[in-house]
């Protein structure tokens, strides 16, 4: 859907239904979370009815004290608007409590001191989190024991499982075609995509294929057989297990309608990171129509393959929501810069054609550059380096060598730097209550793809001073006041694109040069590819913040173990450093 109407919080709440909000980087899905579960509170919901799901540890800490805050502050002032005082200016959403009745604002006040006072019953928790909790509660209907432990690295476990399977096939069949370090591929990623089918699924026995196929089965099914006898669990069996239990065709329904009578609200933050799986739970769980189930996130952060997410989940959410909307102002951004971005994006879409790039506004306090009297006042600039230049190095055919043309890249990222610290351009802090002040180094973020330079030397500051942040961005350029890059048609040795499974990538936007004041809109990419299966790579390991990597990606995936050489009982009568 191409036009989505803005989301108004301070319009009727969601309903009983699936309603997805859109939300790009800046336009305040926390915020909106936070307020959302202040207003159905006040509205009558109680606290411990209402789920609050986040996907990092970090993430959920944040939303459990910024929910908490939101509480206090609405209570605090519809107290002090019931005793008389005036609605406290700049806060929409206490202004919009305050309406009503004498008795309608002191019963809002009442349900929000209530859920202060009870907030410890509040479920905000990550989805491994929010799995666990309810295949607790649900008793004989989870399929889970009471007093599980929980692995958060399963990895000694497994390898252990692996070993002896492997050792079992040697003395079974006197050599395998792998040896150790291979067979631990095969059991890893066998185990790690715990949902994909093992291919190829009819190979004879006796081959190569058949023999590294039973030992990615048997390793699955050993590790199952140790965990239940040991009481053990792993962050993917947490949901894994729960959404076998909900869709289980004789406990399903009564454990779906556990959870119903148990949450009559779910607000889900950072969506984009959703999984086929989880967004299965959430979907059965929820998404009948009897509960009201919101989710907040970004699509475009989904398309990226190092996040772990899954674009189609979130697609598949979209099609079936019974409303949407998107968040469409930037609380972050300058109006200028959205402008230049909306100028180089307008017409693009983001790895599929239902991701379209969406402009949002910017509030009254962005509507000045928040960056004054630079040597160059456009709010987002390109600066290529041509390998027509005579500083570039060439290598055979006339290409640029990549590595001195990253150095020549650094050394005007530095130069640029150093002459806006020079420049004597002021900072404008937002809101604008203080002064302008210089602009300083600690003003200043470059992100960088990893933090060594070519030389293999360190990136940043020294420790202790202040300077430049560099940040390390896996698969991601981004921006500080000037994006750098190497005109990469032009380069021999090209990467190729870290986007997500089965996604496209964005088209080129503009020429080798631009400075986007104003800009000429880009061209979109309009293809769209219907989801078809892939195949996982071995000893491949999905990337994640400070939680464990999603699981059920693999759900639409084939696990294929490759050929490898032979090997022979021989080597494991080595010592164990000196295995192949």
């Amino acid at each position: 859907m191409d036009d989505l109407r803005p989301f108004d919080l301070l319009g009727p709440l969601p309903g009983p239904g699936v309603t997805v909000l859109e939300a790009s980087a800046g336009t305040g899905k926390t915020f909106t979370i936070a307020a959302l579960a202040v207003r159905f509170v006040a509205s009558g919901a109680p606290l411990d009815r209402v789920l609050i799901v986040t996907f990092t540890r970090l993430a959920t800490s944040e939303l459990r004290d910024r929910v908490r805050h939101r509480l206090v502050t609405a209570a605090e002032a519809l107290r002090a608007i019931t005793e008389g005082e005036p609605v406290p200016p700049g806060d929409e959403l206490v202004a919009f409590l305050a309406t009503g009745t004498p008795e309608e604002v002191s019963c809002r006040r009442d349900r929000l001191h209530s859920a202060v006072a009870n907030f410890d019953a509040a479920t905000i928790a990550t989805t491994h989190g929010f799995c666990q909790q309810v295949l607790q509660g649900l008793g004989v209907l989870g399929d889970a024991p009471q007093e599980a432990t929980v692995l958060e690295d399963p990895s000694d476990l497994v390898t252990e499982v692996v070993d002896d399977r492997y050792t079992r096939h040697v003395l079974e069949l006197g050599s395998v075609p792998f040896d150790r370090r291979q067979a631990l591929a095969i059991g890893r990623c066998a185990v790690a995509n715990p949902q994909a089918p093992i291919e190829p699924r009819h190979a004879e026995p006796s081959t190569p294929s058949g023999l590294r196929r039973r030992l990615a089965k048997t390793t699955r099914d050993e590790l199952e057989r140790r965990k239940r006898a040991g009481g053990l669990l792993t962050y993917d069996d947490l949901v894994t297990r729960l959404h076998d239990t909900l869709t289980d065709d004789k406990r399903g329904a009564a454990a779906c309608a556990r959870l119903r009578e148990r949450y009559q609200v779910a607000l889900v933050d950072e969506f984009q990171d959703t999984d086929p799986v989880q967004w299965g739970i959430l979907a059965r769980a929820f998404g009948d129509g009897q509960a009201t189930l919101v989710l907040i996130g970004d699509p475009k952060q989904a398309i990226y393959g190092f996040r772990g997410a899954d674009v189609y989940a979130y697609l598949d959410a979209a099609r079936r929501a019974d409303h949407q909307a998107t968040l469409s102002t930037n609380f972050r951004s300058d109006a200028d810069y959205l402008a230049a971005v909306e100028a180089l994006l307008g017409q693009a879409r983001l790895g599929h054609n239902g991701i379209p790039f969406r402009a949002v506004e910017a509030t009254a306090d962005h509507r000045t550059p928040g960056l004054q009297g630079a040597p160059d006042g456009a709010p987002l600039r390109f600066r290529v380096l041509d390998r027509s230049s005579p500083a570039v190095r060439k290598v055979a055919g006339g290409a640029a060598a990549v590595g001195p043309a990253r150095q020549l890249v650094a050394a005007d990222v530095a130069g640029d730097i150093a002459a806006l610290l020079r420049s004597g351009a002021l900072v404008r802090p937002v809101p604008a209550r203080d002064a302008a002040t210089e602009v300083r180094a600690g003003d200043v973020a470059v992100l960088v793809e990893r933090l060594r330079d070519p030389g293999g030397r360190p990136l940043g500051p020294p420790a202790g001073r202040p300077g430049a942040t560099v940040v390390a961005e896996r698969g991601g350029r981004g921006r500080a006041d000037t994006v750098h890059r190497v005109d990469r048609r032009r380069c021999r040795h090209r990467r190729r694109g870290r986007l997500g499974r089965r996604a496209h990538p964005p088209a080129r936007m503009g020429g080798p040069a631009a400075a986007a004041r104003g800009g000429v809109p880009a061209r979109g990419h309009h293809r769209e590819r219907e989801p078809a299966p892939t195949h996982a790579r071995l000893g491949r390991r999905r990337a994640g913040a400070d939680r464990p990597a999603p699981c059920g990606r693999a759900a639409a995936r084939r696990v294929r173990v490759r050929p490898a050489r032979a090997v022979g009982p021989a080597h494991l009568a080595a010592p164990p450093d000196q295995r192949p």
